[in-house]
């Protein structure tokens, strides 16, 4: 067990700052890893005078290095270590090859590692340590990224590949056992395992994550793969990624298992126990590897004593239990542990906690948090034993109830599937209103079913708070931040699911992580053996079910078939928290001081002293509070403006083109620019939901597409909306919606800005004149398209210049290009569009190939029909010159960008062109039209060369003059820093934020 820690570069060149991170961020994970230490450079690195007095203070046997060379990417990797396997020096990290090209830092425990060893030994590996660590190293240069298929463990790793093209290789359990952070920022991949070791980086920006908020408020923990910093995500389990200087724009993690199905092969039940009892046997084997003594957490309920009483069966020494026990009766199972560690012969600790030991340790469990949570205060006390006890190592029966289905939830599956489905569904959720407003919690937790898809019902069971009660409470509103958990028959198979993929790895696997890593112990969960899962969840619902026997199937599995009493009751791992809570002034006293919503934290205090709200709520708004006293979590607290928009939009994600990228821009600066804010954007042309990881969960997205009349759908909705959330401004995205917004305008007295892009704002009817001219704003894309409107008669103090943006992580320079002597020129457009120019390229060609015989032009974009271009190539002679691409994906164009060796499209009518941005920005050599908004775009030739769209010798001249060198516009560097600087997305959110506030409240 280990904390891990990381920093590649691909953008810059290697400087102490980033040594100094790492070195920061090991520091920040000291508890995980008492032992021992070390960190990776590349070898280059060492010549530099300020390094050597940066680390002239560390011990240079923990200082390991790598071949690299200067220019190429770079990675400094950090290792902290608990030392469980091979205690020596031999099982330090970061630990490398032979050729010192590939090196792991890694957290967890391979328990199939002696068996791997033995495969890959077959194979002609060699080892130089009795660590699992090399055995994943050397399973990586055998296996690739599948070696992770070959684990069979808990395990968070970090891989630096330099053998080819530099890379680096995440990796997560397929539970989420062990936590793995990341951050792609400024060119940069930042990793660690706790989020507070990345923000001891310094290079982590704390800003606030509204989506963690409202899932840790909804469910008491938060949802993967959000954090409470923004764009800082956790590594979801089952999942893999991979990065390197080509994946960075957009990197995608890759799911390699998934929690199984039930089997249509049915298995006996008497089959099914003598399974499952055969792999919890082998689980239990596997688990006891240590060259360190282990410990068991015995609550004295059924999970923990089936694990007890097969470590003490299969292990070769005496086993350490330790139980908490209180004075509540109803609670404690102290005595009940106590009894079965005397039968089993262990060495029995233990601990009893009462309210002071609650009190004096209450800044240490918040700040062991990490993320907010509102549970695993019980394993922060039981690690705490066990560090005092000696032990490094202890077992746990968590995970049981979720994959053997203990909870008494799975009982009322059949109740809840029937009132999850329509119309009574409607029906539950109103009354679940009555009786919240009666004082009815329980009950008034089928509020919850207003929220779409499967997320409802489950919250039903599972939830904190409403939706209602935490927009009163962050002071502002928002979706659900799991929206894409779409409709699917809510059963007890479906709910099992959830418990794994949400409470099982959100809430009770990371707390049980970071409250026994704050004491330096790892925690090991048999029952959570990816083949012990594959077969329970596999089988039949009804043999997981019992009126009369709680988890039947492991009962039965544990005990030879009969389930005994011994194994029946439970309590669950509980603490007398109410009570606790109850008889804390501080907890009150730091509610009050919350950067929640005064009256809401207020409320819920009020309710809880007076027995109407469980414990979990109030500590909920405790636990945010220390947070942000602390520093742990970046403050949110309103502004006292709630802020509500309406974004009426073509489309964001159904098609490709400068109009749907501005539309994708603008709804990402208005939820980071703006304070609670609550966004709903109705977009025409869209069919599905929101795919943007910046705004999904962020807005209220509505697609008409899908619906038999979109048009009508989307004015009604607008309509609605409207009525429904009474918006402080509506935003027209297109000329288009300038007689909607103006309707609505007129109905509710609600403010609404005009957003006119190019050509379809130039000449736009007389009412469309008209109605821009009783707009509170328009935004133009570019003092060409503002010109266009002011002459036509619009004041231009109405105007606002917000031209579009390029994403500097998505659209940049590859170090490593193509090399080859065949220019290739390229555009990217709407091919259909004939005044983006590409006829006037293709006959440009035919001069062009006189001078470069082997010249490719790829023409990249949408068409209903190349007929009339492949026509006018085979014309010109140049057909086997040009190749039509067709569309690519996101991660597909930047690629195509770097590819070329220059980017030309002397259009005749575009109203900026983000696509000249683009190719700036990926340091492409940029030709475009003298006569149209690419002007502003290439900031008036500065940043590349105009030309006559309708002068081919002069295309021809500055084509031949940028392929051979001679153009003065070659700097790709100066370049991108150029592009960056005046249209990088930063300045387009301060942009958004400014004319926001120039319309003063939004409303008149």
């Amino acid at each position: 067990m280990c904390g891990v820690a990381g920093l590649v570069n691909f953008d810059r060149d290697l400087g102490v700052e980033s040594v100094s991170a790492v070195l920061r961020m090991i520091d920040a994970e000291v508890h995980r890893g008492p032992d021992d230490w070390g960190i990776l450079l590349p070898d280059f690195i060492l010549n530099d005078p300020n390094l050597t007095g940066l680390l002239q203070s560390y011990d240079r046997r923990h200082i390991r290095t790598y071949p690299g060379a200067p220019g190429r990417p770079f990675a400094v990797l950090g290792a902290r270590r608990l030392s469980i396997l091979d205690l020596s020096v031999a099982g330090r990290m970061p630990m490398g090859t032979a050729d010192g090209k590939v090196w792991i830092t890694y957290n967890g425990e391979i328990y199939n590692f002696c068996e791997l060893r033995n495969e890959l030994c077959a194979r002609g590996y060699t080892f130089n340590s009795g660590t699992d660590t090399e055995v994943i190293l050397n399973g990586y240069l055998e296996w690739g990224t599948d070696v992770v298929t070959h684990l069979r463990g808990m395990f968070a790793f970090g891989i630096w590949d330099c053998r080819t093209r530099p890379a680096l290789f995440l990796a997560k359990d397929r539970f989420g056992i062990k936590p793995l952070y990341w951050i792609r920022e400024r060119g940069s991949v930042i990793f660690a395992s706790e989020v507070r070791s990345c923000l001891a980086s310094s290079l982590v920006e704390r800003n606030c994550e509204p989506r963690a908020l409202r899932g840790f408020l909804t469910l008491g923990s938060v949802p993967t793969p959000w954090t409470t910093i923004r764009y800082l995500y956790s590594l979801p389990a089952a999942h893999t990624l991979s990065i390197d200087d080509r994946s960075y724009s957009i990197p995608a993690p890759r799911r390699y298992w998934d929690v199984p199905s039930v089997s249509s092969t049915r298995m006996s039940l008497e089959d099914s126990i003598a399974k499952t009892k055969a792999l919890l046997d082998d689980s239990l084997r596997h688990h006891l590897v240590s060259d360190v003594p282990l410990g068991v957490f015995l609550s004295g309920g059924m999970d923990s004593s089936i694990i007890t009483k097969l470590a003490a069966k299969y292990s070769a020494s005496q086993l350490t239990t330790i139980t908490a026990s209180f004075e509540d009766e109803l609670l404690s199972e102290g005595k009940k542990a106590a009894e079965l560690a005397a039968n089993l012969g262990t060495r029995h600790i233990n601990v009893h906690l009462d309210h002071r030991d609650f009190t004096e340790n209450l800044d240490r469990i918040v700040q062991s948090m990490d993320q907010p949570s509102v549970d695993g205060v019980n394993t922060y006390f039981v690690a705490k034993a066990a560090y005092e006890s000696g032990l490094k190592v202890v077992l746990s029966g968590l995970g049981g109830d979720e994959i053997f289905w203990g909870y008494s939830h799975f009982k009322r599956m059949n109740y809840l599937s029937i009132l999850s489905r329509p119309p009574l569904r409607t029906a539950a959720a109103i009354l679940g209103d009555f009786a919240n407003k009666a004082g009815r919690a329980r009950l008034g937790k089928l509020k919850f079913l207003r929220l779409d898809g499967i997320i409802g019902p489950y919250c039903v069971l599972r939830g904190l708070f409403t939706p209602s009660e935490v927009r009163d409470l962050l002071d502002c509103d928002g979706p659900f931040p799991l929206e894409d958990l779409k409709p699917q028959q809510f059963t007890a198979e479906t709910f099992g699911r959830l418990e794994i993929e949400l409470y099982l790895q959100n809430q009770l696997l990371r707390d049980t992580d970071v409250f026994s890593m704050a004491h330096s112990v790892e925690v090991r969960v048999p029952f959570l053996d990816h083949l012990l899962v594959e077969h329970v969840c596999s089988v039949p619902g009804a043999y997981k079910l019992s009126r009369n026997i709680q988890k039947p199937l492991l009962a039965r599995s544990a005990s030879d078939g009969n389930a005994t009493a011994s194994l029946v009751s439970k309590k669950g791992f509980t603490l007398p928290m109410h009570t606790w809570l109850r008889n804390t002034p501080t907890v009150m006293e730091v509610i009050d001081k919350s950067p929640l919503d005064l009256r809401a934290s207020r409320k819920l205090a009020s309710e809880f002293k007076a027995g109407r709200s469980h414990w979990s709520r109030l500590w909920a708004a405790f636990v945010i509070s220390a947070s942000t006293d602390q520093r742990l979590l970046a403050d949110f607290a309103s502004d006292g403006q709630r802020r509500k928009i309406l974004f009426l939009a073509s489309d964001l994600y159904s098609s490709v083109g400068g109009i749907q990228a501005f539309n994708r821009n603008l709804a990402r600066a208005l939820v980071e620019a703006t304070p609670s804010l609550d966004l709903t954007i109705i977009s025409l042309n869209d069919r599905d939901t929101v795919s943007d990881r910046f705004v999904r969960g962020r807005a209220n997205f509505i697609a008409c597409r899908g619906h038999r009349f979109p048009a009508a759908y989307f004015g009604l909705r607008a309509a609605a909306e409207t009525f429904r959330m009474k918006p402080d401004l509506v935003i027209a995205g297109h000329m288009s919606f300038s007689a909607i917004a103006f309707f609505l305008k007129l109905c509710s007295g609600r403010n609404w800005v005009l957003v006119a892009h190019g050509i379809e704002s130039w000449n736009p009817k007389n009412y469309q004149k008209y109605l821009a001219s009783k707009a509170a704003g328009v935004l133009a894309v570019s003092n060409y398209t503002a010109s266009r409107i002011i002459a036509w008669g619009v004041n231009q103090r109405l105007i606002t210049r917000l031209p579009n943006t390029v994403d500097g992580e998505v659209f940049r320079e590859i170090r490593e290009k193509r090399n080859g002597p065949r220019p290739v020129i390229i555009t990217t457009a709407r091919i259909d569009e004939v005044y983006k120019g590409i006829s006037t390229v293709i006959r440009a060609l035919a001069k062009i190939k006189t001078i470069y015989p082997e010249v490719k032009y790829r023409i990249v974009g949408p068409s209903r029909d190349i007929t009339p271009l492949s026509k006018l190539a085979r014309t010109c002679g140049v057909e086997r010159h040009v190749e039509f691409v067709g569309q690519l994906t996101d991660s597909e164009l930047p690629l195509a960008l770097n590819s070329a060796d220059l980017f030309v499209m002397p259009s005749a009518g575009e109203g900026f062109g983000i696509v000249f941005l683009e190719a700036m920005a990926c340091g492409i050599p940029v030709i475009a039209g003298n006569k149209d908004g690419s002007v502003e775009a290439l900031l008036n030739g500065q940043l590349g060369r105009l030309v006559d769209p309708n002068d081919e010798g002069a295309l021809v001249t500055a084509v031949l003059e940028a392929i051979g060198g001679g153009d003065r516009h070659l700097d790709s560097q100066y370049v991108r820093r150029r592009v960056i600087d005046a249209y990088g997305f930063d300045r387009f959110r301060n942009r958004v934020s400014g004319f926001l506030n120039s319309l003063g409240s939004w409303r008149e």
